[in-house]
């Protein structure tokens, strides 16, 4: 997460997709009570807050891919985001069972079987990333424009299509089909080095704001248009690998380099240092963002306009971990894991 690559619009996007996480575990609370008014801001916040996986994993490959890290690298990345991992789950562990209830062997089960906190997930997939990524610098290391495409239609486009297949019309292509290849993870990790390479150009960039807008609706449409006719939720697109998704996170990351990367940006120390903290607040949001909902000053706002509501506490939740990340990061000890 923090390769030391000092790409302006790598900042922007990791603070979009660190924002965006937020709104993926809050926004839920807008539609509490059912209104149609609250749906159709809820139903854009939805379809937007998926991408915050698929950009962060473009955002790693971008910093990564390029380079060639020996094993004892990829053993210090890994290290460094599994202690942290460990030691908020032990927190979490203890502070819902009790000191007195907590034993060695459980914990080590319960961790090495699955994150306790489920945003969490993303960790134990970032620890899988980087223990594959020697193989994958080499391997794009040779690749040229025909290889990329190729791959990325293959292991990317592919079977996101068939995913959406299967969540409309319950048939898709065998999934033994896919046992053998490479997972969708990797796809967008080559899909985001590839867009990293792709030369400026305005028809590029026409096509992506079009492909991003295009994009957008059809997640839009996909959530709203079922709650209109069953006054139901509908999570079909629910997926930071869905196909809507993956094609606004490819646009995004474009139309992102084509603006910033050649322009020098505003409030750049600002946004470097929130930039440094998106790790972390990704780690400690989740920790106190349910009683900061429950708070009064957030419940009296949300009686009042629930849109306003959960538009402050995503701010707050956003500006309260990076504050808290950005403390923390003085301690030299901690610093190096968040």
């Amino acid at each position: 997460m923090k390769e030391s690559k000092d790409i302006g619009y790598i900042h922007i996007l990791r603070i979009i997709a660190c924002f965006l996480v937020i709104v993926n575990h809050t926004h839920h609370y807008m539609i509490m009570v059912q209104d149609d008014v609250y749906y159709i801001h809820y139903c854009i916040g939805f379809s937007l807050c998926k991408m915050a996986v698929t950009l962060f994993i473009m955002i790693s490959a971008i910093l990564m891919l390029d380079k060639e890290y020996s094993y004892s690298k990829v053993l210090q990345l890994v290290i460094k985001v599994i202690v942290p991992l460990l030691v908020l789950t032990l927190y979490l562990t203890i502070r819902d069972n009790g000191i007195q209830n907590f034993t060695l062997w459980g914990f080590a089960k319960k961790i090495i079987s699955g994150p306790y906190l489920y945003p969490y997930w993303y960790v134990y997939m970032l620890i899988g990333f980087y223990v594959m990524l020697p193989f994958l610098q080499k391997m794009v290391k040779n690749f040229r424009k025909q290889d990329y495409i190729i791959f990325i239609m293959a292991f990317l486009m592919v079977p996101c299509l068939n995913n959406f297949i299967y969540s409309y019309w319950h048939s898709r292509v065998s999934e033994y089909v896919f046992w053998s290849v490479f997972p969708i993870i990797i796809g967008i990790a080559v899909a985001g080095n590839y867009i990293a390479k792709i030369k400026h150009h305005k028809i590029y960039f026409a096509i992506s704001v079009i492909g991003f807008l295009l994009a957008f609706a059809g997640m839009f449409i996909s959530c709203y248009i079922p709650y209109c006719n069953t006054g139901k939720v509908d999570y079909k697109m629910d997926s930071w690998s869905s196909l809507p998704v993956v094609v606004m996170a490819c646009t995004l990351v474009y139309i992102v380099r084509y603006v910033f990367e050649k322009r020098k940006l505003p409030f750049e120390n600002i946004i470097k240092a929130i930039s440094k903290t998106t790790f972390g607040v990704y780690l400690f949001h989740s920790l106190f963002m349910p009683e900061l909902y429950k708070t009064d000053m957030i419940q009296n706002i949300f009686y009042e306009n629930r849109v306003i509501g959960t538009l402050v506490l995503e701010i707050s939740v956003f500006m309260i971990s990076v504050f808290l990340v950005y403390i923390l990061e003085k301690i030299p000890f901690i610093k190096r894991f968040i």
